[in-house]
């Protein structure tokens, strides 16, 4: 089916299936990668990470075996569902992460 541009052409498509019929370059990006430029704990288990590229992220869940990025490290942020994100660094299971900033 080809990409339309009326209401009539998306209706009954999910939002993902909406997503893949638009171009790719206004596509919602699925990851990306980010260096730390700060790491700072904020709770037991709970960390803050402000990116060099700007962005501010903190952990929405604590575990206890987890390795904290640090400063310099190449960290992925990648979308999951309903809105939700999640931090993958150093093939650690991904950890729940929400943006601040």
């Amino acid at each position: 089916m080809e990409a339309g541009t009326s209401a009539k052409a998306e209706f009954g498509f999910s939002p993902a299936e909406r997503e893949r019929l638009l171009p790719a370059e206004q596509q919602q990006l699925v990851d990306l990668t980010f260096t730390v430029g700060t790491a700072r704990l904020t709770g037991p288990g709970y960390w803050q990470f402000e990116m060099k590229e700007g962005s501010t992220w903190r952990l929405a869940e604590s575990r206890r075996a987890f390795r904290a990025p640090g400063p310099g490290d190449a960290v992925v942020i990648r979308r999951g569902s309903l809105g939700s994100y999640f931090l993958d660094f150093d093939d650690q299971p991904g950890m729940r992460i929400k943006r601040l900033r």
